[in-house]
This record gives structure tokens, C-alpha cells and sequence, in this order.
């Protein structure tokens, strides 16, 4: 996804977008709240790489979505509000 949304299968209330921040709704769209950008937060678990290339939500685990761009992967475990880096040992990453 670039420059797009995605929604949850489990909560299709719940959809994710992203231009050069990532955003997320819960109403389906009415509201949309920012919920991570690339220029740098106090809190780190919401500091993301700017040009999300895929964004994928579990379709087994409720909650979990992926994220990946050309400069990591990283994985949320509540619908898109904070985010863990995810690519272990690696110093690097090109998701293309």
C-alpha cells in the first residue's frame, strides 16, 4: 500500500492510511487520528520510517497488523498504536 488504507478484517470499523504519517480511523472514516510520522516523537513506539510500502493486518490474531517500508518491518499488537521494530538483527532492510 502507497498512499492508501487498509481495514481490519476483524473490525471493519478500523481502517490504517498513510501518506508521510499513518493514520487510523475506528469509524469507519468519519475521524481520522495521526498515530505515527517519520520526523520524530517522544515516544519512540510511534516514531515510523515515512513511506509505509505494505501495511497488513493479521488475519488470525485480532489487534495485530505489519508494516513494511524501505527501511524496516515493524508490527503493532493494538490496531496500529504502537509499533516495535521487528527486524531483529538486521541493521538494514529494503522492503520493496
Amino acid at each position: 500500500m502507497r498512499a492508501g488504507a487498509i481495514g481490519d478484517p476483524a473490525n471493519l470499523q478500523t481502517i490504517l492510511g498513510d501518506n508521510l504519517a499513518l493514520y487510523r480511523t475506528t469509524d469507519e472514516g468519519t475521524s481520522w487520528s495521526e498515530i505515527g510520522h517519520w520526523w520524530g516523537d517522544l515516544d519512540p513506539t510511534r516514531s515510523l520510517h515515512t513511506d509505509q510500502r505494505v501495511i497488513a493486518f493479521s488475519q488470525t490474531v485480532p489487534d495485530v497488523v505489519y508494516g513494511g517500508n524501505d527501511g524496516d518491518v515493524v508490527g503493532s499488537t493494538n490496531d496500529g498504536l504502537d509499533w516495535t521494530g521487528l527486524n531483529q538483527n538486521l541493521s538494514e532492510a529494503l522492503m520493496l
